[in-house]
């Protein structure tokens, strides 16, 4: 199945905090996918 998205070692900050840290990640077409954690 063909991927509609796909991410490497992605990281994101805000300021000293690091929200994501080395996500890999591949979604397929028609899948329904989500990302849960804390607020």
């Amino acid at each position: 199945m063909q991927e509609i998205l796909e991410t490497r070692g992605l990281k994101k900050s805000f300021g000293e905090i690091h929200a994501v840290d080395g996500v890999s990640l591949r979604i397929p077409q028609r899948l329904l996918t989500s990302i849960i954690g804390p607020n």
